[in-house]
C-alpha cells in the first residue's frame, strides 16, 4: 500500500521509498515557495531591461541549494532570469545588492531557446561567472561578448549572506 504525505512547507527533504521486497532508495525533493514551480531553470522569469532598470527581491531561506557552478563553489538561495538579446553586440549588465548583501553569479550561453537551455547549463556554456571568496561584494558585472539577436542568457544570481533585500539590474553597456 502506497502512502503519500503532503509536504507544503518551502524547503529540501530527504524522501526514501522501500518496496514489499525490502528494497530502498533515498533521494531529494524541493519545495518552493509559493508561485515558483519546483524546476527553477524552467521557471526562470523573462529580463527585461528596456525600461533601464529592474529591480527584484532576494531569495532567502528557499530551501534551494544546487551546489557547485563553474565558479560558485556554492550556490545557495539561487534565482534565475533568462534574457533574450535584442541587438547583437556586447552586452553588460550590472547587478547591484542593497547595502552589505553578498551576492555571486553565473551566466550561461548563448542558446537559441529556453526551452533546451536549462538542459545545458555545463561549464562549457559559461558566459561569465563572479564569486568573491574573501570579505562580500554587494555589486557584479555580467559581461555577455558577442551575443547575437535572439540568443537567450540564463542568469543565476545567488544571495550567499541569506539577507532579505533587492537587487537591481540595468543594461549600463551594449
Amino acid at each position: 500500500n502506497p502512502y503519500t504525505t503532503l509536504l507544503s512547507a518551502p524547503g529540501l527533504y530527504t524522501v526514501s521509498v522501500t518496496d514489499s521486497l525490502g528494497n530502498s532508495c533515498s533521494g531529494y525533493v524541493t519545495i518552493i515557495d509559493e508561485g515558483c514551480d519546483t524546476v527553477l531553470c524552467q521557471s526562470a522569469p523573462i529580463l527585461c531591461l528596456d525600461s533601464g532598470s529592474v529591480s527584484v527581491p532576494l531569495s532567502t531561506d528557499n530551501g534551494q541549494y544546487i551546489g557547485a557552478a563553474d565558479c560558485l563553489f556554492t550556490a545557495p538561495n539561487p534565482i534565475f532570469y533568462k534574457t533574450q538579446v535584442d541587438s547583437s553586440g556586447d552586452i553588460v549588465l550590472d547587478i547591484v545588492a542593497d547595502g552589505t548583501i553578498d551576492v555571486d553569479f553565473v551566466c550561461w550561453g548563448p542558446f537559441t531557446d529556453t526551452v533546451s537551455m536549462c538542459n545545458n547549463l555545463t561549464d562549457d556554456n559559461v558566459e561569465d561567472c563572479s564569486y568573491l571568496a574573501t570579505g562580500w561584494d554587494s555589486f557584479e558585472v555580467c559581461s555577455i561578448t558577442a551575443a547575437n539577436s535572439g540568443e537567450y542568457y540564463l542568469i543565476m544570481i545567488t544571495n550567499y549572506s541569506n539577507q532579505p533585500g533587492n537587487i537591481d539590474i540595468s543594461q549600463s553597456g551594449g
